[in-house]
């Protein structure tokens, strides 16, 4: 479960770390799939993305 930011942290530079091998064993890709979750539903409550303006997004194209 992630609580603190350092958590988050600690499983972010876990996270990186698998997916820069080439290949994952089968408990590495457990592993990925398990952190995988909590830090989207932290992500989704700390770090939250703000929709964009529709007016912005109209004169970005």
């Amino acid at each position: 479960m992630i609580k603190t930011e350092s958590d988050y942290d600690e499983a972010l530079d876990i996270i990186a770390a698998l997916m820069e091998m080439p290949s994952l064993s089968e408990d590495d890709s457990d592993r990925l799939d398990i952190l995988v979750t909590p830090v989207n539903a932290y992500e989704d409550i700390h770090h939250q993305i703000p929709a964009p303006d529709p007016i912005s997004i109209w004169n970005f194209s």
